[in-house]
């Protein structure tokens, strides 16, 4: 029975000071997974506001004004060879840029 108590794991006295301070020295000390994870998902979550309050005006008027216009960037990209349509798409792109730096870093 003595046995059984010994493999369960428990301890029968608390840790002394000596041993809890040593063990804060020596970086043993347990550490919350959930926290981490926390952390992480909020600041995924900022990035994520912040990205789109960037970017989302820049990709409305860039993309609506293509829907809008369609026969004009229609004619353009026949009779011009496209440099309106291409100036709006390089707009577009730039807008959505700052995601790429993100994944680069």
């Amino acid at each position: 029975m003595a046995e059984q108590e010994e493999q369960s794991g428990e301890k029968e006295f608390e840790a002394s000071d000596e041993r809890l301070r040593q063990a804060r020295e020596d970086g043993d000390v347990p550490m919350s997974k959930e926290a981490n994870t926390l952390g992480l998902l909020i600041g995924i979550g900022i990035s994520a506001i912040v990205f789109v309050s960037m970017t989302s005006g820049a990709l409305n008027d860039g993309f609506s004004s293509i829907f809008y216009y369609a026969d004009q960037y229609a004619n353009d990209i026949f009779v011009d060879q496209g440099t309106r349509t291409k100036q709006t798409l390089a707009d577009i792109m730039l807008s959505i840029l700052p995601i790429f730096a993100v994944l680069a870093a």
